[in-house]
């Protein structure tokens, strides 16, 4: 009874009581076309046509029977592995042996209280855990958004991101459009030191260029550790599969931590 509620005081069930036993009374009772029946007969019939007559007066109070289900989910807890080469780089065999073992203890741990999900992030994101570490790409804003797409709505306890926090594909991960109401743990790998490199940062053109019209093209570029170094800025056209030379720029590194303007 504890679940059943009525949309009136449950002290209109009195009422209904009363009203079924009123009908009885006067239909069986107190009307003579039922005096020749035997008395046995006629209270059968009216203690029938009371509960009947009380059921249906019930019926009009509205009654509502309330069922609860409580359902208990555990939180998911998603390991992300970055598969790019660039994140194996800093691991001798026997290190990277070492991590594959206790990334795999650390899953089997979290999944006695937890949901564990893998999944392995490079040029694309797919899941398990991919330790080849093939991959050229890293794009880390992907997998941020790949993860809100799936578990936004669940219990998404924490990310466990693994990964040498270069990326060179995808936006910067701390812009991602993905608003994860959740933490994310990092997992450090790789090399911190920073290497020798050379870095085309954007490219800003027209998004409509017309047949023969000229146009202008900023390119953002930069460099690491490369101070007295010379390269060359080229800009080509891809035609019938060959590339033709637009313009060669040549670039004087002068410091390490080098970024010229904008060209």
């Amino acid at each position: 009874m504890n679940n059943l509620t009525f949309q009136y005081p449950t002290w209109f069930l009195l009422i209904c009581v009363a009203l079924g036993v009123s009908y009885a009374m006067v239909l069986y009772f107190r009307d003579r076309r039922f005096q020749e029946q035997s008395k046995m007969l006629n209270t059968i019939l009216g203690i029938l046509r009371g509960t009947l007559v009380t059921l249906l007066a019930v019926l009009l109070l509205s009654p509502l029977l309330k069922s609860i289900l409580t359902q208990t989910q555990k939180p998911i807890i998603v390991i992300a592995q970055d598969a790019s080469e660039s994140a194996k780089a800093a691991f001798s065999a026997s290190d990277l042996q070492q991590y594959q073992s206790q990334l795999l203890d650390l899953s089997t741990t979290l999944a006695e209280n937890f949901e564990v999900k893998t999944y392995s992030f490079g040029s694309q994101v797919r899941e398990g855990i991919d330790t080849a570490f093939n991959d050229k790409v890293s794009n880390i804003s992907e997998l941020l958004t790949y993860t809100y797409d799936l578990y936004s709505n669940q219990n998404l306890g924490a990310i466990i991101l693994a990964t040498d926090g270069i990326y060179n594909e995808g936006s910067n991960p701390i812009y991602s459009n993905a608003k994860l109401n959740t933490t994310i743990y990092t997992v450090a790998l790789g090399d911190t030191i920073p290497q020798k490199d050379l870095i085309l940062k954007r490219v800003f053109h027209n998004k409509i260029a017309y047949l023969n019209d000229r146009f202008a093209i900023q390119i953002d570029i930069a460099a690491q550790n490369s101070a007295g170094k010379n390269t060359n800025l080229i800009v080509s056209k891809v035609e019938n599969g060959n590339a033709k030379t637009l313009q060669s720029l040549p670039i004087n590194i002068n410091q390490d931590d080098f970024s010229p303007p904008a060209k």
